[in-house]
């Protein structure tokens, strides 16, 4: 016997904008968040600087050590609670990642996204099933004819009759090709620049997908910063070997993991 396929439920329209605004709310934050980082990576060594004056009365090593430990404290007062309340936003990012996988896979074709827009409503699919009734028995240049017309009247339901009528025939048979015709219907392109309307769960999938997807990068990014480079560490390091400070401390949230862009500058 052949093995059962699972029926999973599917994320409906109004779900999946529910779940696309939670997302760009933690994508806000956590963008915001590792800005913070960012910023004060980037400001404290100037900033400790103007606040403690006295420290040019101390020797040059002592006032390496104090330096680095204000620094530390500095960028540490932003960096630890923002890593706690990231933390808590990938948690919750993740979670949406697991459901848009579980139930939204048919948004995430463009193909079947359009058998859901022109079948999951009754009205929608009686046209439908009326339009590939008149398929039957046309012949390739009629048909080919058809679809110029659906495709510049924008009837993706008559289209999605064509398509489905075209993908039952022998590829030696077909008028015309269903990946170019579905490719001319513009899926993945927005409505004013010719994509048609029909696909707007289809794009809403790909753009909260895309959103979620660049929040959990910065966010993951940043809780792995202390295991992949540690920014207070490697300041620390500076100032005792050198004295001299990065121009623009790295941080494994917003650089890449080369070292270029990294410079020095006067203490």
């Amino acid at each position: 016997m052949p093995k059962t396929i699972p029926v999973v439920r599917q994320l409906t329209l109004g779900q999946l904008r529910e779940l696309a605004k939670e997302v760009t709310s933690r994508h806000k934050a956590v963008t915001d968040l590792s800005g913070r980082v960012a910023k004060a990576l980037g400001t404290a060594p100037d900033e400790v600087d103007a606040k403690h004056g006295h420290l040019r009365q101390l020797s040059p090593a002592a006032r390496r050590e104090a330096r680095s430990a204000l620094i530390r404290e500095q960028i540490g007062n932003v960096y630890k609670p923002a890593r706690e309340t990231v933390g808590l936003n990938v948690k919750e990012l993740s979670r949406t990642k697991a459901l848009l996988e579980e139930h939204g896979a048919s948004l995430s074709n463009p193909r079947a996204a359009l058998d859901i827009a022109t079948l999951a409503e009754s009205g929608a699919a009686q046209m439908r099933s009326t339009y590939a009734a008149s398929l039957q028995g046309l012949g390739p240049q009629a048909l080919r004819n058809l679809a110029g017309h659906a495709l510049t009247e924008q009837n993706g339901v008559l289209l999605a009759a064509i398509l489905s009528h075209v993908e039952a025939q022998k590829p030696s048979d077909r008028a015309l090709s269903p990946n170019e015709l579905l490719a001319e219907m513009g899926p993945d392109a927005p409505v004013e620049e010719g994509g048609f309307p029909i696909f707007d769960n289809y794009r809403e999938f790909k753009q909260v997908s895309e959103q979620l997807d660049e929040a959990l990068t910065i966010g993951q990014r940043l809780l792995k910063g202390p295991e992949q480079r540690d920014p207070l560490g490697k300041i620390t390091k500076g100032l005792e070997q050198s004295g001299r400070l990065p121009k623009q401390p790295t941080h494994a949230a917003f650089e890449s993991d080369d070292e270029e862009g990294e410079g020095d500058a006067d203490a």
